[in-house]
C-alpha cells in the first residue's frame, strides 16, 4: 500500500475517541513524579469521567489501550522495582527481622516524604489501570500488562504490603513503634483524600490491579522455583523455614478470596492461572481442592470437620492455605467456586483427573457442592457459581470433543439465502436422520456410544434443576452449561436431555420453567444439538411461549418468557437451513408478527421484530411472505410507540392475507381480554380499524361472539368484549353496512340495541369493575348512535335513561363518556319538526338538565349535567331565544366563582360549566352582526347567539379568569382559569368568522380580553402560564382568521418575540424576561405587574427566582433612565392591589413579600424620597387597616418586615420615614398575638443593630433600646404587671416616637376568646336532675 493510499484510507480511531489528546495529558500528569497530589487526584477524577462514557461501547478505545496501559504500567513498574530494590539493600542481619512478619518487614523503614509521595503516585497509577479494566474488561487489560520474569517478586511484595496497609486502615493496633509515624502519615493522607473526594484512589483498586498483573506474570514459561530468590544463596536451614515464592502467591491470593468487592474476582483468576501451570498441578492443585472442600463443608454445616485425607495425598500438600478464625463467609465460598470454575475451564482434562488422589479431592468437592446447591441458598451469585462449576466439572469427565451427530448447516451466507434462484451447496446433517440411526453401534458408525460417568448425570440433574431458579442469571448460566454438556454426549443421551427439558414446560403456571427452557432451547439450537426431526414438537412450545402471559392478581408475568422465546426463534433462524424450517415457517412468522405488533412490553415487541428480521434474512423472502414489506413498516423505532403499533402498523400488516385472520383472532380472543384496561381499550380501537378490511367476517364471526362474552364472569373479558363490540359496530357504521341485512342480521341488530339494557338488568354495574362497565356502556351507546342503527322510540328513551344515570356518577371519566354518548344519541335520534322539539322532549332533556344544575345538591350530578348541557345538539339548545337564554343563564351562574353546590363550592362544576358554555356557542353559532334580513332569522327553527348574549358569555369567561378558589387539593380555581382562557380564544375567533366581512371583520371584541392573557402570563403555576402564553400567541399570530382591532399588536409581537418559533411558556426563565419587555406598552403595566407580583412573592423557588430577576432588571432600567412616572405607576398598582384584595391572603402575602424584596434591595427608594410622601402614607395606612383585626399570623409578620424595611438609612428623608414607620412599629409591639410581639421586637433589634447608627446619632440610645428589647418577655400571654407596656413606652421615648396619652396608657391588647355555648348538661348532676 502506498503512502497516499494509507493517508486516504478510512479509519475509526480519531473519529470516536475524541478525548484522546486530553487523556494523554491526564496520563502524563499521573505519571509525572513532580506533580502534586491535588493535581494527580484531579487528573484521576477526570480520567475516570471520560472513560465512563465508553462503558456501553468500550471497543472504541481498543486502538489506544495498549499505549495507555503501557505508559501507566511502566511508570508503576518503575516505582515498584525501586521500592523493592531499596528494601533488598537493607542489612540482612537486622535484628528486627526475626521479630516482625514479612508484611511488616517490607518498606517499614522511614523513607520520609519521598517514600510517601512514591506510594501516593503508585496508588494513582494503579487506580487508573483499574479504571481501564472496569471499562474494557479485566482479561483484555491483563494481556497488555508487562509480564517479565523480574516483575514477579516485586509485584507480589507490593501486593502483600498493600494488603497489610489495608488491614491497618481498619485496625491500627497492628502498628509497631518503628514504623508508626511513617505509615500513619500515609494512611491519614489517603483517608483525608477519600473524605474530600469520592474520586480519590482506593487501596482496593491498587490491589485489584496488582492481582490482575500477578495473574499474567505467574504464567511465565519458567519453573517458578528457578526465579525464587528465597531458594538461592541461602543455607539449607533457612530454606526449610522460609516461605517460597509459590507459597507466597498462593496464600496472598487466597487471602483475597474473602473480599466482598472486585478484588475477589481478580484473586480467583490469579489463583486459577497459577494452579493451572503444569509444574504446580502435581504439587498444589490437590491441596487447594481439598482445602476448598473443607471450607465448603464448614460453610454448609457451621461446624469445622477434619476431612480424612489419604496418606499419599498428605505428602503432596506442600502449601498450607489460611484457615479463617470463624465460619467461612459466603464471599469466601464464592471466591473458591470462582477459582475452581476457572481452573476447570482453562486446565487440561488429562491433568485434572489423571491420578487417584486428584479424583478423591474432586469427589469431596463434588459432594459438598451438591449438598450446598440442594440446600437453601439466598445468594444469587453463589448459585450461579455453583451452576458454572457443575457444568465445568461435568465437561471434565467427558471426552473433549464435539459430538459428530450434531446438525451442521454449513456455510451461512446471507447472499445465498436471499438469492431467488440457484441452490446453495451446504454440507449439513440429514434432516430425516433419527436418534435410533445416530445411536448405532457398528464400527463404521461415527455416532458411537460410550460409558457416561455418574458425575455427568449428577451435573446434568443439577443444571436441569437450576433452569427453574428464581434468578435469571442462574437460569442463563444453567442453559449454557447444559449446552456444553450435551455437546459431548452421545445422540441418545442428548435426546433424553431434550425430553427432560420439554418436561419442564408441562406446567403452564411456572414461568421460570418456561423461561429456562426457552433459553436452553436457544442454546441447543445455536450449537446444532436440536435435530430437525424434533422441531415438530419443539416449535409449538416455542410459539406458545411467544404469547406466554399468566395473570397474577392485578398484573401478569411472562414478559421474560416472551423475550426468551423470541431469542429462541432468532437462534432457529440462524441454525437451520430454509428447507428444514420451511414446514414451521407459518407458525413462527405469525407468532412473531403478532408479538411485534401487540405485545405490551416494548422490549418484547422489539425482540420479536429482531427475530422476524433475522428469519427473513437467513431463511429468505420466499419462506417468510411479505417479509421485507413488514420489516419496512414495523421497524425498531416505530414499534417503540405502542399506540402507533396498534392503530397504524397493525392496519398496514393486516392487508396481507396471511396475517389478516390471525390478527383479527388475536385481537378479539387474546388482547381484548388482557388484564390491562388501557390495553383493552387500545385493542378495541385496533380491532375496529382492522375489521374494515374484512367487515363481513367480523360481522358474522367476531361480533356475535363479543356480544355473548359481554356477560362473562371475568371482568376483563366482559369489559374488553363490550368495548370491542362497540368499536366494531362503529366501523361497520362508517362503511354504511350496519343496516344491511346481508351483513348484520335482524336478530344481531336486536341484540346490539338491547345489549346495554340487558347489562343493566344483569346488574353488572355493581361490585368490582362496575365503573369500567359503565364507561364501556356509554361508549357502546355512542358507537350505536354514530352507526345510526334503526331502533324504536322506546329503545331510544331507554338508552337516554341509561346515559342520565351515568351523568350523575362521581367518576369523571364516566361523566365525559356519558356526555359524548348523549351528544351522539340526541343528534342522530329524536327528530324535531320545523316548529322545534315537542314540549315533552324539551322537558325531558333541556328543562330537566337545567333544573338539576340549578337545584341539585349532589356535586356529581351538577358536574355531569353541566357537561351534558354543552353536548346537546342545536335543535334542542336553541329552538327559541327563551330556551337558549335559560341554558346560557344556567351555565353562566354555574361558572361563577362564588357558585355553591350543596352549600359548598365545587371546582369541577365551575370548570365543566365554562367548557359547556363554549361548546354551546360553537354548536349554536353567533348571529351575523351585519345581517339585516330579519325574516330569514325568524323563519329558522334554530336561534343563534345575539350580540347581547355573546357579550354576556365574554364577561362570564373574563370573570372566570379571576377564579382563585382553593381547597385541600390546592389552587383548584386554576382549572376554571385555564378553561376560560381557551374559551375566550375560541369565542373570539368564532365572533370574527360570524361576520359577513370576514376576513375583514368589523366586530370589535371587549377591550379587556387582551390584557387578561398577559396578567395570567405572570401566574406562578406553570400550567396556567403555559396556557396563557399559547392562547396569546395564537390570538396575535393567527391569520385565518386574523383577529382585528388588537391593540398594540406589533409592539406585543416584538416584545414577546413571536416570530413563528415555538415558545416554552411554562419555563419561568423564558416567560418573565419577555413579559417585562411588554410591560411598558400602554395599558399592560397594571395587568402584567399584578400577575408578576404573585410569582415574585410565591413559594415556588424557580418561579420566584426568575420573576424577581426580571422585575429587578426592569426597575433598574427605569431608575437608570430616570423614568419616575413609571415607578409612580408601579407604586399605584401596589396600592390598588391593597384596596382590591382586602383580607385576601392569596394576593396580600405575595404582595407583601414583593414589597419586602424591593425595599431590601433599594428599588423603591425613588418612591420613599418623594416630597409629598403620598406613597408612604397610603402604604402605611393600607397595612394598618389590614393589620387591624387580622388573625393571620404570617400576614402580620410580613407586614412587620415591610414596615421596618421602609426605614432605609441611605435615603435623604430618613427622619420623615422614622416619623411615619416607627409609630406603627410601636403598635405592633402591643399586638394581641405573642408571636407577633416577639417577632416585631426581634426585627427591630436587628434593624437597630445594623442600621441604627445611620438613623440615630446616639450610640448610647441604640444600646439602651436594644437592651430593653432583649430583656423584655414579649411572648408572655398576659401583662399583669404592665412590664411589656412600660418597655414599649420607654423604647418609644428613646426612638423619639410621640405617643398620645391614650396610646401611652393603653394596656396590652388581649386575644379575644370565643365563648363556647353553654351546655345544659355540662356536668353529671345536671344530667341526673333532668332525668328525675
Amino acid at each position: 500500500m502506498t503512502l497516499d493510499s494509507q493517508e486516504n484510507s478510512a479509519t475509526f480511531s480519531t473519529s470516536f475517541f475524541i478525548e484522546h489528546d486530553q487523556v494523554t495529558g491526564l496520563i502524563y500528569t499521573l505519571t509525572s513524579t513532580d506533580g502534586t497530589s491535588n493535581a494527580a487526584a484531579a487528573a484521576l477524577a477526570k480520567f475516570r469521567t471520560i472513560l465512563d462514557k465508553y462503558l456501553e461501547c468500550p471497543t472504541l478505545l481498543d486502538p489506544y489501550l495498549e499505549s495507555m496501559v503501557t505508559t501507566l504500567s511502566m511508570s508503576a513498574r518503575g516505582i515498584i522495582h525501586e521500592m523493592f530494590l531499596s528494601q533488598n539493600n537493607i542489612d540482612a542481619n537486622d535484628e528486627r527481622n526475626n521479630d516482625v512478619t514479612v508484611d511488616e518487614r517490607h518498606y517499614q523503614n522511614n523513607y520520609g516524604i519521598e517514600f510517601i509521595d512514591k506510594v501516593h503516585t503508585l496508588l494513582h497509577l494503579l487506580s487508573a489501570i483499574y479504571a481501564l479494566s472496569k471499562v474494557r474488561g479485566r482479561k483484555f487489560i491483563q494481556k497488555l500488562l508487562p509480564h517479565e520474569v523480574s516483575d514477579v517478586e516485586p509485584v507480589l511484595a507490593m501486593l502483600r504490603w498493600f494488603g497489610w496497609l489495608d488491614s491497618l486502615s481498619v485496625n491500627h493496633d497492628d502498628l509497631n513503634n518503628d514504623n508508626e509515624d511513617n505509615v500513619m502519615q500515609l494512611l491519614k493522607r489517603i483517608q483525608q483524600q477519600q473524605e474530600n473526594s469520592m474520586e480519590s484512589p482506593k487501596i482496593w483498586e491498587s490491589m485489584y490491579s496488582l492481582l490482575n498483573w500477578l495473574g499474567i506474570i505467574s504464567l511465565v514459561p519458567f519453573d517458578l522455583h528457578t526465579i525464587d530468590s528465597t531458594l538461592g544463596g541461602t543455607g539449607s536451614n533457612e530454606n526449610e523455614t522460609s516461605i517460597t515464592l509459590v507459597q507466597s502467591i498462593l496464600t496472598t491470593s487466597a487471602s483475597h478470596l474473602n473480599d466482598s468487592g472486585p478484588t475477589r474476582e481478580a484473586a480467583a483468576a490469579c489463583l486459577a492461572s497459577l494452579l493451572s501451570r503444569p509444574d504446580l498441578e502435581q504439587s498444589e492443585l490437590e491441596g487447594f481442592v481439598t482445602w476448598s472442600a473443607r471450607m465448603m463443608q464448614w460453610f454448609r454445616t457451621g461446624i469445622f470437620h477434619e476431612i480424612n485425607i489419604p496418606a499419599y495425598e498428605v505428602t503432596m500438600m506442600t502449601t498450607v492455605l489460611p484457615m479463617p478464625q470463624k465460619q467461612p463467609s459466603v464471599f469466601l465460598v464464592m471466591g473458591i467456586l470462582q477459582t475452581l470454575a476457572t481452573i476447570f475451564k482453562s486446565g487440561h482434562r488429562s491433568n485434572l483427573l489423571s491420578t487417584q488422589q486428584k479424583l478423591h479431592g474432586i469427589e469431596l468437592l463434588w459432594e459438598q457442592s451438591i449438598l450446598i446447591a440442594e440446600g437453601s441458598i439466598g445468594s444469587m451469585l453463589l448459585r450461579k457459581l455453583l451452576v458454572k462449576l457443575f457444568g465445568r466439572i461435568g465437561c471434565a469427565y467427558l471426552p473433549p470433543r464435539v459430538a459428530a451427530w450434531r446438525y451442521q448447516r454449513g456455510r451461512r451466507s446471507l447472499l445465498e439465502n436471499l438469492m431467488s434462484s440457484g441452490v446453495s451447496v451446504l454440507e449439513q446433517t440429514d434432516a430425516t436422520c433419527t436418534v435410533k440411526e445416530l445411536s448405532g453401534t457398528t464400527p463404521d458408525n461415527k455416532y458411537e456410544l460410550f460409558l457416561i460417568p455418574d458425575q455427568v448425570e449428577d451435573a446434568m440433574g443439577q443444571l436441569l434443576r437450576s433452569l427453574t431458579d428464581p434468578s435469571t442469571i442462574v437460569r442463563w448460566s444453567s442453559a449454557k452449561g447444559i449446552g456444553r454438556l450435551t455437546e459431548r454426549l452421545p445422540a441418545i443421551c442428548a435426546d433424553d436431555v431434550l425430553d427432560a427439558l420439554l418436561q419442564t414446560c408441562s406446567d403452564p403456571e411456572r414461568d421460570r420453567n418456561w423461561h429456562g427452557a426457552c433459553l436452553c432451547l436457544a442454546e441447543l439450537a445455536r450449537r446444532g444439538l436440536l435435530l430437525p426431526n424434533r422441531l415438530e414438537e419443539i416449535v409449538p412450545i416455542v410459539v406458545k411461549a411467544i404469547g406466554y402471559d399468566i395473570r397474577r392478581g392485578q398484573h401478569s408475568v411472562g414478559a421474560h418468557v416472551r423475550d426468551a422465546a423470541c431469542y429462541t426463534c432468532w437462534a432457529f433462524a440462524r441454525a437451520y437451513s430454509p428447507e428444514v424450517l420451511q414446514p414451521h415457517v407459518k407458525e413462527l412468522s405469525v407468532a412473531l408478527v403478532l408479538a411485534s405488533l401487540f405485545d405490551r412490553e416494548v422490549n418484547c415487541r422489539r425482540a420479536a421484530s429482531a427475530a422476524f428480521q433475522e428469519s427473513v434474512g437467513r431463511q429468505g423472502a420466499d419462506n417468510f411472505k411479505h417479509g421485507i414489506a413488514i420489516l419496512t413498516a414495523a421497524d425498531y423505532f416505530s414499534l417503540g410507540n405502542r399506540t402507533d403499533a396498534y392503530l397504524n402498523i397493525a392496519q398496514v400488516i393486516a392487508k396481507f392475507e396471511e396475517y389478516q385472520k390471525p390478527i383479527l383472532h388475536h385481537l378479539s380472543e387474546a388482547k381484548l381480554h388482557h388484564w390491562d384496561g388501557e390495553l383493552r381499550s387500545l385493542t378495541s380501537q385496533s380491532l375496529a380499524r382492522v375489521s374494515s378490511l374484512d367487515p363481513l367476517y367480523c360481522a358474522n364471526k367476531i361480533l356475535p361472539k363479543l356480544l355473548d362474552q359481554s356477560f362473562n364472569d371475568d371482568i376483563a373479558v366482559r369489559h374488553g368484549s363490550l368495548l370491542g363490540a362497540a368499536e366494531v359496530i362503529l366501523a361497520l357504521g362508517k362503511l354504511d353496512l350496519v343496516n344491511d341485512v346481508s351483513v348484520v342480521s335482524g336478530q344481531l341488530k336486536t341484540s346490539i340495541v338491547d345489549l346495554v339494557p340487558r347489562i343493566e338488568k344483569a346488574r353488572l354495574y355493581r361490585g368490582r369493575g362496575g365503573e369500567i362497565m359503565r364507561y364501556a356502556s356509554c361508549r357502546m351507546i355512542e358507537c350505536v348512535s354514530l352507526a345510526n342503527i334503526q331502533m324504536a322510540v322506546k329503545q331510544q328513551v331507554r338508552l337516554l335513561d341509561s346515559i342520565d344515570a351515568c351523568l350523575a356518577h362521581p367518576n369523571e371519566d364516566i361523566q365525559l363518556a356519558a356526555a359524548r354518548a348523549v351528544k351522539a344519541l340526541l343528534t342522530n335520534y329524536f327528530p324535531v319538526s320545523n316548529k322545534g322539539p315537542s314540549q315533552r322532549l324539551q322537558g325531558r332533556v333541556v328543562d330537566k338538565y337545567v333544573s338539576i344544575v340549578k337545584t341539585e345538591d349532589n356535586p356529581a350530578a351538577t358536574r355531569g349535567f353541566t357537561l351534558a348541557l354543552g353536548s346537546l345538539p342545536s335543535k334542542l339548545l336553541a329552538p327559541s331565544n327563551q330556551v337558549l337564554d335559560s341554558v346560557l343563564e344556567c351555565l353562566c351562574n354555574a361558572s361563577r366563582k362564588d357558585c355553591l353546590v350543596g352549600g359548598e363550592g365545587d371546582a369541577e362544576t365551575r370548570r365543566n360549566a365554562i367548557v359547556s358554555l363554549v361548546n354551546v356557542c360553537q354548536t349554536v353559532g353567533i348571529q351575523n352582526a351585519d345581517e339585516k334580513d330579519k325574516n330569514c332569522i325568524e323563519s329558522s327553527p334554530i336561534s343563534h347567539l345575539s350580540k347581547q348574549q355573546t357579550l354576556r358569555v365574554f364577561h362570564t369567561l373574563l370573570d372566570a379568569t379571576e377564579d382563585y378558589n382553593m381547597d385541600r387539593r390546592g389552587d383548584v380555581g386554576s382549572w376554571s382559569r385555564i378553561s376560560a382562557m381557551k374559551g375566550l380564544e375560541t369565542l373570539a375567533f368564532l365572533v370574527v368568522k360570524s361576520s359577513t366581512t370576514y376576513p375583514h371583520s368589523t366586530y370589535k371584541a371587549p377591550p379587556n380580553i387582551h390584557p387578561v392573557q398577559p396578567e395570567l402570563l405572570g401566574e406562578k403555576l406553570d400550567a396556567v402560564r403555559n396556557q396563557a402564553g399559547e392562547c396569546l400567541e395564537r390570538l396575535l399570530t393567527a391569520e385565518s382568521p386574523r383577529l382585528p382591532f388588537v391593540p398594540h399588536r406589533r409592539a406585543l409581537l416584538c416584545a414577546l418575540k413571536l416570530h413563528g418559533k415555538a415558545m416554552n411558556w411554562s419555563n419561568p426563565a423564558v416567560t418573565f424576561p419577555m413579559l417585562m419587555c411588554a410591560i411598558n406598552i400602554e395599558g399592560f403595566l397594571e395587568p402584567i405587574l399584578s400577575g408578576t407580583v404573585i410569582s415574585v412573592g410565591g413559594l415556588t423557588e424557580s418561579v420566584s427566582k426568575s420573576s424577581t430577576a426580571a422585575l429587578f432588571e426592569w426597575i433598574r432600567g427605569l431608575t437608570n433612565n430616570k423614568a419616575t412616572s413609571k415607578l409612580i405607576q408601579m407604586g399605584e398598582v401596589f396600592l390598588a392591589l391593597f384596596r382590591k384584595n382586602k383580607r385576601n391572603g392569596r394576593v396580600l402575602m405575595p404582595l407583601l413579600a414583593t414589597l419586602d424584596k424591593l425595599l431590601t434591595h433599594g428599588h423603591l427608594n425613588v418612591l420613599l424620597i418623594m416630597k409629598n410622601g403620598e406613597f408612604i402614607d397610603n402604604l402605611l395606612s393600607s397595612m394598618a387597616e389590614e393589620a387591624k383585626s387580622c388573625s393571620d399570623i404570617k400576614r402580620l409578620l410580613a407586614i412587620v418586615d415591610v414596615v421596618l424595611n421602609i426605614l432605609q438609612p441611605d435615603v435623604q428623608n430618613i427622619g420623615v420615614l422614622k416619623e411615619k414607620a416607627l409609630p406603627f412599629t410601636m403598635k405592633m409591639l402591643l399586638n394581641q398575638y405573642p408571636r407577633v410581639r416577639k417577632y416585631t421586637a426581634e426585627q427591630l433589634f436587628a434593624k437597630l443593630s445594623v442600621d441604627g447608627e445611620g438613623m440615630f446619632n446616639s450610640h448610647q440610645l441604640i444600646e439602651e433600646a436594644n437592651q430593653i428589647l432583649f430583656n423584655t418577655a414579649w411572648q408572655d400571654e398576659t401583662d399583669a404587671t404592665g412590664h411589656i407596656s412600660e418597655s414599649r413606652n420607654r423604647i418609644a421615648d428613646l426612638l423619639g416616637v410621640r405617643l398620645s396619652k391614650e396610646e401611652l396608657n393603653a394596656p396590652l391588647v388581649k386575644k379575644a376568646l370565643k365563648s363556647a355555648p353553654k351546655d345544659e348538661f355540662e356536668n353529671y348532676s345536671s344530667l341526673i336532675n333532668s332525668t328525675t
